[in-house]
C-alpha cells in the first residue's frame, strides 16, 4: 500500500508501553549533554540501544523499538539535506542519511501497526538550511510512524538533548491509560516554557495526538526511590 501514517482506529486507540528505545546523536551536540540524554534513557527504558551511526540504528530499529530518539545535526550539501548522527568524521556513509534514504528500513521496517514514536530533534549549529526541516520531518511521518515530534525551526544542541530528557522522562511516566499524547505534550511545553526554554514552542506533532499512551507494567511489591 501506499506509505501513510499509522493511525489510531476504533478498535485501536493505545499504543503499546514503551519499554524498548534507540538513542542516537550528533558529536556536535555537546558530549555532557549526551551523556546525560543517555543515561536518562538507558535508566528509564529497560531495553534501550545506543546507535552511534545510522548502520547501528538501522540495524536496532529490526528489533521494534517503541521509541525512536534523534538528536541529528541538520544540514545540506549540493541540492540534498542530510540528518548527521555520531561524530562526522566517520565518512558521509555512516554519520550521513540523506533526504532520499529515508525509507522504512530506518522506522518500522515491516509496516508493523501501530508504528513506533520518532523523537526527530534536528539541530544546527549555525547555518539555516534552505530545504526545510519541517518537510523532512513529514517524510519520516509517512514512514508508519504513530506520531512524529519535530520542531518548526531547528534548534540548539545543548537545548534539543534537555528537552529529549524532559520528554522520555514523560513517556515513561504515564500512569493513566486514559493519557493521550497530545495531553502530555501540553504538559512537556508547560515544563521547559518554565524552565526558559522558549524552543517548546516549536514543537510540532505530526501523527495523531489521540493515541493514548499506555502505562509500563509496574513491578509490585518495590518501593520507589525516594
Amino acid at each position: 500500500g501506499a506509505a501513510s501514517a499509522s493511525a489510531p482506529g476504533p478498535d485501536r486507540r493505545s499504543l503499546p508501553p514503551i519499554d524498548s528505545a534507540v538513542f542516537a546523536s550528533s558529536d556536535k551536540v555537546p558530549e555532557d549533554e549526551r551523556t546525560a540524554t543517555w543515561t536518562t534513557i538507558h535508566e528509564r527504558i529497560g531495553n534501550a540501544t545506543l546507535a552511534r551511526h545510522w548502520d547501528e540504528w538501522h540495524e536496532a530499529v529490526k528489533q521494534h523499538p517503541r521509541l525512536l530518539i534523534a538528536l541529528p545535526h541538520h544540514d545540506d550539501e549540493g541540492l540534498e539535506d542530510f540528518l548527521e548522527i555520531g561524530d562526522e568524521t566517520l565518512g558521509r556513509d555512516l554519520a550521513r542519511l540523506r533526504r532520499g534514504q529515508i525509507r522504512p528500513e530506518y522506522v518500522n521496517p515491516d509496516g508493523r501497526e501501530p508504528g513506533p514514536i520518532l523523537l526527530l530533534l534536528g539541530c544546527r549549529t549555525g547555518a539555516e538550511s534552505e530545504l526545510g526541516y519541517v518537510q523532512l520531518v513529514r517524510e519520516f511521518q509517512k514512514l508508519k510512524t504513530a506520531i512524529v515530534l519535530g520542531t518548526l525551526a531547528q534548534i540548539l544542541g545543548r537545548h534539543a538533548a534537555p528537552l529529549a530528557r524532559e520528554l522520555v522522562t514523560q513517556l515513561v511516566m504515564v500512569d493513566d491509560a486514559g493519557a493521550d499524547f497530545g495531553t502530555l505534550l501540553r504538559r512537556v511545553r508547560r515544563r521547559m516554557l518554565g524552565r526558559g526554554y522558549l524552543l517548546a514552542l516549536a514543537l510540532v506533532a505530526l501523527g495523531d495526538a489521540e493515541w493514548r499512551l499506555t502505562p509500563l507494567p509496574r513491578t509490585s511489591g518495590l518501593v520507589a526511590p525516594s
